[in-house]
């Protein structure tokens, strides 16, 4: 397990403090069973990536009947539901009200949903088994402990993966957003252009301090 302060560079304090708020929801993410894996932009941050971003993007298994319990777990630390978002990929409305937006996701059926926090100002984005199922994500993730907190980040072979995935997705971009995987903001648009020379820095960082 990799700790926070080891020799990959740590992230900053702003990130930190995002890390700590979503830090409890995946906690009771694994409470009702489930082992989310953190993918794209935050995952390169907490390996040491200096680019900025604020997104959390978390690969989950498809929760089917237990749906109503994941929105109850994010309703309950003041994350919402989001609705809308603008060309730059900003959050610009969200449902309020629980019951309709569980309601909203069982009958669109999506394949991911984005929740926002409007008080903390973070947004962690939860996909379903997509583009690829969380367990064969698991199978290779690394864990990292920041402060008390445990995080299972996708390995970066898989990170590449995801970035190739969601490239090869744009010609979607049409739909809904919280439909695609193809947000700015998103998998494929968190990594540096030179992604394999940073992967490749990450993957050895990992097996130094794994």
């Amino acid at each position: 397990m990799w700790s926070f302060g080891s020799a990959v560079p740590p992230i900053t304090s702003s990130h930190l403090f995002r890390v700590l708020v979503v830090a409890d929801t995946i906690r009771q993410l694994r409470d009702i069973g489930f082992q989310p894996v953190l993918v794209g932009g935050m995952a390169l941050v907490i390996m040491g990536s200096l680019r900025v971003t604020r997104d959390f993007d978390f690969v989950i298994a498809h929760p089917a009947d237990r749906l109503d319990h994941v929105v109850e777990v994010f309703y309950d630390r003041g994350f919402e539901i989001v609705s809308r978002l603008n060309e730059a990929g900003d959050v610009t409305a969200t449902i309020d009200n629980r019951r309709i937006a569980s309601a909203r996701l069982r009958l669109d059926r999506p394949t991911s949903a984005y929740f926002y926090s409007v008080a903390k100002r973070v947004r962690i984005d939860l996909f379903f088994d997509f583009p690829l199922p969380a367990i064969e994500l698991l199978k290779k993730a690394k864990r990292a402990k920041i402060l008390s907190h445990v995080f299972d980040i996708a390995s970066p072979e898989d990170l590449l993966r995801l970035k190739e995935l969601a490239q090869a997705s744009r010609s979607f971009a049409g739909e809904p957003a919280w439909m695609s995987f193809v947000r700015a903001g998103s998998v494929g648009h968190h990594f540096e252009e030179d992604a394999r020379v940073q992967l490749a820095a990450f993957q050895q960082g990992f097996s130094h301090n794994v």
